[in-house]
């Protein structure tokens, strides 16, 4: 019998797409999710779009290195790519992920769980000043 080995694939874009979901991430350092403040402007492109530390590479390397992919999933050979939705603000934190299109209750709870615990990312600027923009991350399972 041919084992089921899983594994991911990970591709960025962006989305200008509006977001209505509350605030579910507190960032990993030590500021607490009660002296967040949602931004007063959200845009949907900036001239210099945020970055995950270390770039492209290691958001794959995050979501490669940190999926757990669901034994539900793999029992019922589910497939397919989650769309989350998420803001980073202008100090580079994580708001607001939502489920844009999901694959199962399991598979979307991981990419939640995974975008929950990302670091701070490198904010992003318009007119030279950190602002605030929407993001969607397409998130692959995929079982070989």
């Amino acid at each position: 019998m041919k084992t089921l080995i899983p594994f991911l694939i990970v591709i960025v874009i962006i989305s200008n797409s509006e977001l209505s979901a509350q605030i579910v991430q507190a960032p990993t350092d030590s500021i607490t999710q009660d002296s967040i403040k949602m931004p007063e402007k959200i845009y949907d492109y900036l001239e210099i779009m945020p970055e995950f530390p270390g770039g492209k590479e290691m958001l794959f390397d995050y979501f490669t290195k940190n999926l757990i992919y669901p034994e539900a999933a793999i029992k019922n050979k589910i497939q397919g790519t989650v769309y989350v939705k998420l803001v980073i603000d202008e100090h580079g934190n994580v708001l607001m992920p939502m489920i844009a299109r999901g694959l199962s209750p399991e598979c979307d709870a991981e990419v939640i769980r995974l975008v929950n615990d990302m670091p701070r990312w490198v904010p992003g600027k318009q007119n030279g000043k950190p602002a605030a923009v929407r993001y969607t991350i397409p998130i692959k399972f995929s079982l070989d």
